[in-house]
């Protein structure tokens, strides 16, 4: 009962792990595309405002300080998908929408606010999840003026069978804006009214019209308040391109300081160890330090493709939204580590690399060809192949594709006879990565080795000599 609480509790952390993963990548890919909401989603990242996983929301919501997002609809979507909807939300707080709903039909204000938003993401060639509210002429118009013309439809089509209801959840506005009176009435109470405020209060009274003149202070507030935000609104698709424009023209000079350092960091091999392996506590997150390998390859190889484009701004453009490079990783199948512990790696490995290709084989003495790896199913279908029983880590390394920008992992215990390790002739070979969980000793004449600990992939891994089968989960 011990052990299955504790591989429970393993593989619930585990999965909060790649979904804050996956939610940083996100955030990282809306920055980019949307550089103006870059202060809002500052106020965002900590607490008490934040991103939080809720399976109490239908779909994903705002409260004006957090998001919210429920896992089990949000993970399956597309990572284009998923930026639709994380910028949604993020736009409701930055356009002020909760706040701007007033007295409004919150229906039909809700419905509004979600076609204008919805027509600026759509114009960004982003897809839309379904259910969402699709309003082609919306992108001329601000909430308010949307808000008016549904409200006219709404009136002419006395059934709601044409309203659409949106993906997201705004069932939680009401409580924010009751929040927001709470603390404008706090503040009122701590400032005490002014001279001012007394004055015009005595004359509304002296003039019999209390009630009315208050509503129309609140009116003429709206009319001078409202239109910063709804021409923000409006203006937002022309600002946002022409910034990032802007951080495209910074982002050349930022390359161009960087190339020489980037160049001579990569002519460098490095080996770097992280944890003792076999250790119940990992030292260090593999999947950190392989995430942060990968992706100084891949801005190695925008740095040298850079210099032939001569349209710069496009291909800053292209580096924020392009697919990464495919990956191929070869599995070390030569018989000391089970299938179980083989597809987990897999399955840890592929979240890594977003929107990049997959193709993963297996090896032993003989290299038995490449399978695409796109989802779970694909990985709990992968045909582990051992037949030798011997090992020879010169086969994967001459296996991979020829293509330089491929990235290439090994995945290893690092054990072979000398003469079957890679010779001279492969020295040269560019970003290649060796995952070794075993030989702390391990050397190779080329590429890159990252020493990590086993039990960070499988809590129950246990080391054996090699050319044994082992199976993780029997050891309990």
């Amino acid at each position: 009962m011990f052990d299955q609480l504790k591989e429970y509790i393993f593989k619930a952390s585990e999965e909060k792990l790649r979904q804050q993963e996956e939610i940083e990548y996100v955030r990282d890919r809306v920055l980019a595309k949307f550089p103006l909401l870059g202060t809002t989603m500052a106020r965002l990242k900590t607490a008490p405002a934040k991103v939080i996983d809720d399976e109490t929301i239908d779909t994903a919501a705002t409260d004006g300080r957090t998001v919210f997002y429920n896992p089990d609809w949000f993970m399956p979507l597309s990572d284009d998908e998923k930026v639709f909807v994380y910028a949604h939300e993020v736009m409701h707080v930055a356009f002020n929408h909760i706040l701007r709903s007033g007295n409004r039909n919150h229906k039909i204000w809700n419905q509004a606010t979600d076609a204008v938003i919805n027509q600026i993401l759509k114009s960004e060639s982003l897809p839309m999840p379904e259910n969402g509210v699709d309003i082609a002429d919306a992108i001329q118009h601000s909430a308010e003026e949307m808000y008016e013309k549904l409200l006219r439809e709404n009136k002419n089509n006395k059934n709601d069978k044409n309203e659409q209801a949106g993906h997201d959840n705004h069932n939680i506005w009401k409580k924010a804006l009751e929040r927001a009176e709470k603390e404008k009435q706090k503040q009122k109470n701590n400032n005490g009214a002014s001279g001012d405020e007394k004055n015009e209060k005595q004359q509304n009274q002296d003039q019999g019209g209390t009630q009315n003149q208050a509503q129309k202070n609140q009116s003429e507030t709206d009319k001078k308040n409202s239109p910063n935000d709804s021409e923000s609104e409006k203006n937002f698709p022309q600002e946002n391109q022409r910034t990032r424009a802007q951080r495209a023209a910074q982002a050349q000079r930022a390359l161009s300081a960087a190339k020489n350092h980037a160049m001579n960091q990569a002519a460098r091999d490095s080996v770097q160890n992280f944890g003792p392996v076999g250790e119940s506590d990992a030292v260090v997150d593999w999947r950190r330090v392989l995430k942060k390998s990968l992706e100084e390859e891949h801005d190695k190889w925008s740095y040298r493709r850079s210099d032939e484009d001569n349209d710069f701004m496009a291909r800053v453009e292209e580096l924020d939204d392009e697919e990464r490079a495919d990956t191929e990783v070869m599995l070390d199948t030569s018989g000391s580590v089970s299938e179980s512990f083989l597809r987990e790696f897999l399955r840890q490995l592929k979240p890594l690399l977003k929107n990049g290709n997959l193709h993963a084989g297996c090896f032993d003495e003989l290299f038995y060809g490449l399978n695409d790896i796109k989802t779970n199913d694909d990985i709990d279908n992968f045909k582990i192949i051992s037949q030798t029983g011997g090992t020879r880590l010169d086969v994967p390394v001459k296996s991979f594709s020829k293509k330089p920008d491929i990235n290439k992992i090994i995945f290893t215990d690092g054990y072979c006879s000398p003469h079957a390790m890679p010779d001279a002739s492969t020295r040269n070979i560019k970003n290649l990565i060796w995952l070794v969980y075993g030989n702390r000793d391990f050397h190779p004449i080329c590429g890159r080795v990252i020493q990590i600990d086993p039990t960070t992939i499988h809590n129950n891994f246990t080391m054996v000599p090699h050319a044994a089968i082992i199976d993780p989960s029997h050891h309990r």
